[in-house]
């Protein structure tokens, strides 16, 4: 199909905004839903209704999309209303606090005469109103692209060349500066963040002004660049793959380095995963010998970027005299050139100082080799480290009370009230001052009728198949997890296949999409799939290289 000028400028204005996924409420028309704040989510909808207009006879989409849709909104319905109507704490609700959209079917309660209505209504509606948008959007992609997924990549690619470009790369190098204590940053990032996304009321409220530390771009947090990696890695990777155009190796670069400024555990391990699933696919599909190149250009230039990040992390201890207060634990060598520096009779001074350099080199090997790895990579399996311990205890928490309604869950975000009545039997698993703990003091000093209020936006949603489990139960996250499964199996199935068509460029198209698949599974570990547009393209790619390729009888 033929797309219109109009069409192809609001999608590519669509791909360029998918990072300003967090706008502020002044700006945005729809505050009360996830995808309304997503500023991609205005020029997707204008694209479709251009695409009405002008080819309102082309449109066409598969039957097991419309099957899937459907499985997927029944189900939902289903617990919700089961949910909604088993739910024990409607008189501990304040209608004051509700959500706008939650507010909105109160106008019904006339016509129903039941809370519990009212409540089921207000829960699913959210919900509907996404998964409609995501058939939007999936109607609308496979309409345009359905037999031909290279040019809706090839799209993909300018929109997000073009996002890096004018936007990632020049935040990202006053964040940079920033990080290293250079004052204009300080103020440049102090105008402009607040044009992103809502900031807190005070420097110590989430999200913050000004991240000292980490680079997060536009992102409303660090980990954010760890979930959008999930599209941006492969889509660099295996288009230079195709193409040999070394330009996007320099960009692959310039991501890789920004994750590592981004200290973000997420993102690391994003990194990673894309690295060994893309191993595996040149592997599965006997590319070892052919592609050499790229796979050292895989693993050598995040090696690169590493290393690029150490060196201006030790210009910054360097230059800001922060050696001496960086801590280690090899208290002889500490010792031992404290005493020789302290020793007033001491003859040979060349030998103090050589020793004094020796002690700061070693000082910031380790700061930056073995605390910063520590920190930032090895520290996501330690059950303590930074904010892991509100975090396993969430997923534990939603885990525990997902076993309590194992089949069709407690409803679409119902289970607020009843984490806070599990987590009050889980004290002893948290301490004074934790993040948990501060939030079941707010919640028990509240009045009754503001505490489920105050749980519904207390406890954040950090694991998706946690969160699909308690909510919607085991079907739900089989119903949920299903076509991501299904998927990656196509995919394998067909680069298992390559050596019959080694030539072919559909191979690379099909590593790519199979690999930001496999790293959608892991990203969901500490992510949301709702309102997640990167996620929901990576879908509908995937939709039109399986269907679309059988349907416009490309390969079978």
């Amino acid at each position: 199909m033929d797309i219109s000028r109009e069409q192809y400028i609001f999608l590519i204005l669509g791909i360029v905004a998918l990072p300003f996924y967090n706008i502020p409420n002044k700006v945005t028309l729809f505050p009360f839903t996830s995808f309304g704040h997503c500023l991609s989510f205005y020029f997707f909808v204008i694209g479709f209704f251009v695409f009405i207009c002008q080819n309102h006879r082309q449109m066409q989409f598969p039957k097991v999309g419309w099957f899937y849709f459907g499985i997927l909104l029944a189900w939902e319905t289903v617990t919700s209303i089961i949910g909604g109507l088993t739910y024990p704490f409607y008189s501990q609700y304040s209608i004051a606090g509700l959500h706008i959209v939650q507010k909105f079917p109160l106008l019904l309660q006339f016509g129903f005469g039941s809370k519990p209505w009212v409540y089921i209504i207000a829960s699913i509606l959210p919900y509907w109103l996404e998964t409609l948008f995501f058939m939007i959007l999936a109607f609308w992609l496979y309409s345009m692209f359905f037999n031909n997924e290279e040019h809706l990549i090839d799209i993909l690619l300018r929109g997000t060349i073009i996002w890096l470009v004018a936007f990632g790369i020049p935040i990202g190098i006053v964040e940079i500066l920033n990080i290293l204590h250079w004052s204009p940053a300080h103020n440049v990032l102090t105008y402009i963040t607040p044009w992103f996304f809502d900031v807190g009321k005070n420097n110590s409220e989430y999200p913050l002004l000004v991240l000292p530390n980490q680079l997060r771009l536009m992102f409303l947090e660090p980990s954010n660049l760890g979930h959008y990696g999930v599209y941006v890695l492969p889509l660099f990777f295996f288009s230079y793959m195709k193409e040999r155009r070394y330009y996007l190796l320099g960009l692959y670069f310039i991501y890789t380095l920004f994750i590592f400024f981004s200290q973000s555990r997420t993102a690391y391990v994003i990194l990673f995963v894309f690295i060994g699933t893309t191993l595996f696919n040149l592997w599965f599909c006997k590319k070892w010998c052919t592609e050499k190149k790229a796979i050292l250009a895989l693993v050598l230039i995040p090696l690169l970027s590493y290393l690029s990040y150490i060196s201006i992390n030790c210009i910054n201890l360097y230059e800001n005299n922060t050696l001496d207060r960086v801590n280690t634990s090899n208290v002889i060598l500490q010792d031992s050139v404290t005493n020789i520096i302290a020793d007033e009779n001491a003859t040979d001074k060349k030998t103090i100082v050589a020793d004094n350099r020796l002690f700061q080199v070693y000082r910031v090997y380790q700061y930056i080799f073995i605390d910063k790895l520590k920190h930032n990579l090895l520290s996501v399996s330690q059950r303590n480290a930074r904010t892991n311990g509100s975090r396993f205890l969430l997923i534990d928490t939603d885990f525990d009370i997902g076993l309590q309604f194992p089949f069709f869950g407690t409803g679409y975000y119902m289970q607020d009230m009843y984490m806070y009545e599990c987590l009050k039997n889980k004290r002893e698993q948290y301490k004074d001052g934790s993040d948990i703990y501060e939030i079941l003091k707010k919640i028990e000093e509240a009045p009754t009728e503001k505490s489920v209020n105050i749980a519904k936006g207390a406890f954040p949603q950090v694991n998706e198949y946690a969160a699909r489990f308690v909510m919607q139960g085991l079907v739900g996250l089989i119903i949920f997890c299903l076509p991501y499964i299904y998927f990656v199996w196509k995919f394998i199935k067909k680069i298992s296949q390559a050596s019959k068509w080694s030539t072919d460029k559909n191979i690379y198209n099909d590593m790519m999409i199979c690999n930001m698949l496999i790293c959608s599974l892991f990203d969901f570990m500490s992510n949301s799939f709702g309102g997640n547009y990167v996620i929901i393209l990576v879908l509908i790619l995937s939709l039109i290289a399986i269907y679309g390729r059988e349907k416009g009888n490309v390969w079978n």
